[in-house]
């Protein structure tokens, strides 16, 4: 699926006319998502899609504790390749408990799918809510 074909999914995407600074030229560098949503390539990642695929999502504006839960749930699955607890991930960052909720509404795939990370499986989808 290329990044133009990405629609609502579970109404967290909507991306046919997002523009990107992606150089699209180079077909290793444009994104492509799943069914589900998640970028296929972590490597295509970038501030600029997460913006982007923020703002098709719903979050107008990334904060700094928006970039600090990605980059952690980032980091965290490349050390681990598993999905950490939201408590955990706001704990260790000392933010609020459900900081996740707060910062990207009551579907935390939402995070996922903004952070860049692949698909987490089924099992971890239902963990996530929505």
């Amino acid at each position: 699926m290329s990044y133009k074909d990405v629609r609502d999914v579970g109404g967290a995407l909507s991306l046919t006319n997002v523009k990107r600074e992606i150089d699209m030229s180079d077909p290793q560098r444009s994104p492509q998502f799943d069914q589900d949503g998640f970028l296929v390539s972590s490597e295509c990642w970038s501030e600029q899609l997460a913006r982007e695929l923020a703002v098709s999502s719903g979050i107008s504006t990334l904060t700094d504790d928006h970039w600090r839960v990605l980059y952690y749930l980032r980091e965290n699955y490349y050390d681990t390749c598993s999905l950490l607890p939201e408590r955990v991930v706001c704990h260790a960052l000392g933010l609020p408990e459900h900081c996740e909720q707060k910062l990207f509404g009551n579907d935390l795939k939402r995070a996922w799918r903004i952070a860049g990370l692949p698909n987490p499986g089924e099992e971890a989808k239902v963990y996530m809510g929505q």
